[in-house]
């Protein structure tokens, strides 16, 4: 850390650095500049110069919005008094405080992982043959093409393996899928198929989440296979084979991939047995000094034995609480913010929505489901809209 002011009087100033760009990283970068004195370094570095606001990926599905207005450049967050790199990490060496990128070494005092998970490359590998992947904008938009032309036949959306980020996005998919070709008089000519790793829809969740999902699948024709793990993948015959002997033909597929560590964080030694960074569960603190974790890429383990969602809305506040906390340990302080486990989550059903809230920290949790009301969807909206203003 550096130094300033008179003898006596001295201020330490230190450099923050983000790595990711996504609604955890930009939450806790916008954060610490806001609470920290000029002189500190705030530094967020993310590999793409554009980021999307993937919740939105399914509305492009469907033809409700497109890439480019759902998307904005990291660089915006420069406005806010963010110093923004865009480069790859090559390496993390957290003992001696700096970042290996392909510009050059940055050296830092505290150190925010906000990587999120990588889920871009088909995972098993025939599923890029095989179909559609729902976690990239070229996968939405070849979806959105398939599905304009298919009038018929078996969709099949389907998740590798467990983890995997945001899970209702699996059933929302399949939801908002079955009002688009309602819409298009071709529901009863389409059979849709969820097939999931989960025990059961947001098991993680509790009993209550679980059956307010299966039952809106079930009210629409929707079929929901939990508990398949995903192990062969047939593009020539269209065909998926599940552990257990299991088996699901397609004419069209839809796949969440096998989800991972990046590869830098990986490399690092800062992962645990699970493949991500294990942290407190409150503070987001990791066993090495100065150095947090939050949002996918960490592992917070849960009282029932469960690891903790992977979802945009507890990365928002996991950040927000590392940025209190490092600003107010900068101060001299003692930090105090931690984060309780409260979450909620808005589950688009397609005509309609669902929320769900509660405390997922609890023993044996189960969360409140609320009513469905279209009124869901405009709070949905208006997360989006916020997003959209906070990056320029």
């Amino acid at each position: 850390m550096r130094e300033t002011g008179r003898k006596g009087r001295q201020k330490r100033l230190a450099t923050v650095v983000i790595l990711g760009g996504g609604t955890g990283g930009a939450a806790a970068a916008r954060s610490l500049v806001a609470r920290l004195p000029a002189g500190h370094r705030i530094i967020l570095v993310e590999k793409e110069a554009k980021v999307p606001y993937q919740p939105a990926f399914l509305e492009v599905m469907v033809g409700r919005r497109w890439i480019g207005g759902i998307s904005r450049p990291v660089a915006n967050l420069r406005g806010t008094g963010v110093e923004v790199i865009v480069d790859r990490v090559l390496g993390i060496d957290a003992e001696r405080r700096r970042l290996r990128l392909t510009g050059g070494v940055l050296p830092y005092d505290v150190l925010v992982l906000a990587a999120g998970a990588e889920a871009d490359e088909p995972d098993p590998p025939d599923l890029g043959r095989a179909g559609f992947n729902l976690y990239t904008p070229e996968g939405v938009l070849g979806i959105r093409g398939a599905i304009e032309t298919l009038e018929r036949g078996e969709v099949v959306l389907v998740a590798a393996e467990l983890p995997f980020k945001c899970p209702p996005a699996l059933y929302e998919a399949a939801l908002m899928l079955r009002s688009y070709f309602a819409r298009r008089g071709r529901e009863q000519r389409v059979r849709l198929s969820v097939y999931t790793p989960e025990a059961a829809p947001l098991a993680v969740a509790g009993e209550r989440p679980s059956r307010a999902i299966a039952r809106t699948l079930a009210a629409r024709q929707i079929t929901l296979c939990a508990g398949q793990r995903l192990e062969v993948v047939d593009p020539g015959r269209r065909r998926l084979r599940f552990a257990g002997g299991g088996e699901a033909h397609f004419d069209l597929l839809l796949y969440i991939p096998r989800h991972r560590c990046p590869e830098a964080v990986r490399a690092s030694g800062l992962t645990d047995e699970s493949g991500w960074v294990p942290v407190d569960a409150f503070t987001m603190r990791t066993d090495v000094p100065e150095l947090y974790a939050i949002g996918d890429v960490n592992r917070v383990r849960l009282p029932s034995g469960d690891d903790l969602l992977k979802i945009g809305e507890i990365a928002h506040f996991q950040g927000l609480v590392v940025a209190e906390n490092i600003a107010v340990r900068l101060r001299g302080q003692e930090p105090r913010r931690l984060f309780g486990g409260k979450i909620g989550c808005v589950i688009d059903t397609g005509n309609g929505a669902l929320a769900v809230t509660g405390n997922i920290y609890r023993r044996r949790p189960n969360l409140m489901v609320l009513p469905a009301s279209r009124g869901w969807r405009v709070v949905k909206w208006l997360a989006e809209r916020q997003w959209l203003r906070e990056h320029g």
